[in-house]
């Protein structure tokens, strides 16, 4: 049975733990590493805090930015997240994703891809980006593609 995935800007502090290993600890990093590196160079270094429950993410040089959390439903009935997007305005009229990262089990090749995490993941960036007055495109600063920029069609 497919894992029953849900997408959200707020994740409860309950999740710190896996979301750091999700973001930090990620064994597909090693395949971005000039990517992120240049990310982190542009925009800073993420951090996360908690704060009135919730966890917030946040950049040394933007501060807080704005996130998407994939959540899969547990045995126990509660989620997980799974993957996240980070993404910030970066200047009157971008968005730039700053990173993304999906847990193994839903990457390529992992048993859950046809999920397409990833994916949906972006295209709620872009949503969120179409939402907004003035953004007229997106940057993905890492990926297969390298550096790559979106128009944001409403």
């Amino acid at each position: 049975m497919p894992p029953d995935i849900s997408y959200t800007s707020r994740l409860e502090e309950e999740h710190l733990a896996r979301l750091q290993d999700l973001l930090f600890f990620n064994e597909n990093q090693g395949r971005y590493r000039d990517g992120i590196i240049q990310s982190i160079e542009n925009f800073g270094e993420p951090f996360l805090r908690a704060k009135d429950g919730l966890i917030r993410v946040h950049t040394t040089t933007l501060g807080e930015v704005q996130s998407i959390f994939a959540m899969a439903r547990s045995e126990d009935g509660g989620s997980v997240p799974v993957g996240v997007a980070i993404f910030a305005r970066s200047s009157e009229d971008t968005f730039s994703l700053l990173h993304i990262s999906v847990a193994r089990e839903f990457g390529s090749g992992g048993p859950h891809a046809k999920e397409m995490v990833g994916l949906k993941l972006f295209q709620r960036t872009m949503d969120a980006a179409r939402s907004i007055r003035g953004i007229r495109r997106m940057t993905v600063h890492y990926g297969r593609l390298g550096f790559s920029e979106f128009p944001i069609r409403r």
